[in-house]
């Protein structure tokens, strides 16, 4: 892992174990919602693409999912979510938001750029905020590696 993503790795363990332990990660709130009211719009929208690309049975693969605030809605409605990110504490405040919501989520610490995932095992790779972090000539490469012929991105 280069150095870009020790930073972003070191920032969110240090915000994720900063929440976690004061107390203040709201479990309970979610999705768009739990975005702040005057940037909810285009994370609604978001959610809408995700929702009419999945169903049940969808497996979906998000990149940078950190507490898993975006992986919830789709595991509700069924589909089986690969939440991933390069913060592990990030990835344990998810578990207990997705416990909290009574879904099963597979979280996986990994980098978007090398991503231990077979070849098409993925009908829709999600991103909702990693994507200025990464190099998408890296990028690239994996989600098409990952996803079904018929997938979606």
């Amino acid at each position: 892992m280069d150095d870009r993503k020790h930073i972003e790795q070191a920032y969110y363990d240090r915000q994720a174990t900063q929440r976690a332990g004061s107390g203040k990660e709201e479990l309970d709130c979610w999705g768009a919602e739990s975005i702040d009211a005057y940037l909810r719009a285009p994370y609604r929208r978001f959610e809408e693409l995700v929702r009419d690309a999945t169903g049940v049975g969808t497996v979906i693969l998000e990149l940078g999912a950190g507490t898993a605030v975006h992986s919830i809605a789709p595991a509700r409605n069924g589909a089986t979510v690969i939440a991933t990110d390069i913060s592990s504490a990030s990835l344990l405040l998810g578990q207990a938001r997705a416990d909290r919501a009574a879904v099963r989520l597979q979280l996986l610490v990994a980098d978007a750029e090398a991503l231990p995932i077979r070849d098409g095992a993925v009908d829709v790779v999600t991103s909702a905020g990693v994507l200025y972090c990464l190099d998408i000539r890296a990028l690239l490469p994996e989600v098409t590696r990952v996803l079904s012929s018929k997938g979606n991105f």
